[in-house]
């Protein structure tokens, strides 16, 4: 888990689960920084002393150093993430909590669902609403007309 307790709003501050990945990545920054003798898990390329002076910075140069064409944001990563929590199964009420959202309004300007996304919601209502027309046929055949059961004991 991870406190951000730094927030503008209450919602902002908040706690969020941190994935095997990232704390894998982090134990080995951790275990660097323990080598260069330096406090911090992001220090300067400059002085590791200090640390970086600028998230901006390091971000333009990973743009730069992957090649990424157009206009890439750092803000980006944010909303592909929660166009993909989405798209994985998360509600919207939790990925407003894990994103700091006061409100799910401000939620729903993150997440862009893909065409794949949309065919595949289609498709569900598609099966959810045949399987109702389905129920409500059998529902009303089977409306005011007394059901028979069987049992071994009738048939002998």
């Amino acid at each position: 888990m991870h406190s951000n307790p730094f927030g503008k709003t209450k919602a902002a501050r908040r706690t969020v689960p941190l994935t095997d990945d990232l704390i894998a990545l982090l134990k080995r920054r951790v275990k660097r920084a323990s080598e260069l003798g330096t406090p911090f898990v992001f220090p300067s390329p400059h002085n590791c002393q200090t640390p970086i002076g600028s998230v901006k910075k390091a971000h333009r140069a990973a743009v730069l150093r992957a090649k990424i064409k157009g206009h890439f944001r750092l803000y980006d990563l944010r909303h592909t993430f929660a166009t993909r929590a989405v798209a994985s199964g998360a509600d919207l009420l939790t990925l407003s909590a894990l994103l700091g959202h006061a409100s799910i309004l401000m939620t729903m300007r993150y997440v862009h669902p893909a065409a794949e996304q949309k065919r595949v919601t289609i498709e569900k209502f598609e099966k959810f609403r045949a399987e109702g027309i389905i129920n409500a046929a059998i529902a009303k055949q089977s409306h005011g007309v007394p059901t028979e059961v069987t049992t071994l004991e009738q048939v002998n």
